[in-house]
C-alpha cells in the first residue's frame, strides 16, 4: 500500500530535523555519525511490562526500523542500540532471555550493532565475567561488521579504585574482541 506523504514525513521526522547550530538537515549533516535505535528492549522471556510479545515480533521490530532508516537516511551508519540481556542461557540456562541478538547484529541495515554490558558476575577474584561481548563479537566479525559497547558502568557504591579498575578490564576486554569503542554510563548518576 501507499502512505501518504504527510504520514512518510512523520515517520522521517528525526531525518528530516534540521541542526539548528550548522541549518543541515539531519540526514545530511556529517556532524552525525549514526542514527541509534533505543536499546535494552525487556526480553520477550521476562515477566517486564513493555515487552515484545515475542522473539520474532522483536526481532521483527529491528528488522522493519533499520531498513526504513536505511531508505530516508543513507548517509549515515544505523544501529539496533545496545542489547543487553543476550547473557542468560549461561546466568539462567534454558534458551535464553527471548532477544536474539545474533540475528540482530547481523541485520544487513544493522551497520553498527551495539551492545550495553553490565556483567551479573564476578570470578573469584572479582574480575568481571562477561558472556555477551565474546558471542556478540563473533556475530559482528562473521558478518564483517564493526560494533560497539554503547553503555556500561558500575554504580558508585563500588568505590572510584574498583570502578576504575573496572573501567580498565571492560577497555581490555572490548579491545580484546574488536570493539570499535567503548561509552561509560554514568559518572554520576550511576547509583
Amino acid at each position: 500500500t501507499r502512505e501518504s506523504a504527510a504520514t512518510a514525513g512523520k515517520k522521517a521526522f528525526v531525518t528530516n530535523r534540521v541542526n539548528t547550530v550548522n541549518g543541515v538537515r539531519y540526514s545530511n549533516d556529517s556532524t552525525i555519525a549514526v542514527i541509534s535505535i533505543a536499546g535494552e528492549p525487556q526480553p520477550p522471556a521476562s515477566e517486564e511490562c513493555g515487552k515484545a510479545t515475542s522473539t520474532a515480533g522483536l526481532t521483527d521490530f529491528f528488522s522493519r526500523t533499520l531498513a526504513y532508516l536505511a531508505t530516508v537516511d543513507t548517509n549515515h551508519l544505523r544501529s539496533s542500540g545496545g542489547l543487553i540481556h543476550l547473557d542468560w542461557q549461561y546466568l539462567y540456562g534454558g534458551g535464553g532471555s527471548g532477544i536474539d541478538g545474533a540475528a540482530i547484529f547481523a541485520m544487513p541495515e544493522n551497520t553498527l550493532p551495539a551492545l550495553h554490558t553490565y556483567p551479573p558476575q564476578y570470578a573469584g577474584d572479582g574480575t568481571p565475567i562477561d558472556y555477551q561481548t565474546p558471542d556478540m563479537s563473533a556475530v559482528a566479525a562473521a558478518n564483517a561488521k564493526p560494533w560497539f559497547t554503547e553503555e556500561f558502568g558500575w554504580t558508585q557504591s563500588t568505590g572510584d579504585a574498583t570502578r576504575a579498575e573496572r573501567y580498565a578490564w571492560l577497555y581490555g576486554e572490548q579491545a580484546t574482541h574488536g570493539s570499535s569503542g567503548a561509552l561509560f554510563w554514568n559518572l554520576g548518576l550511576e547509583v
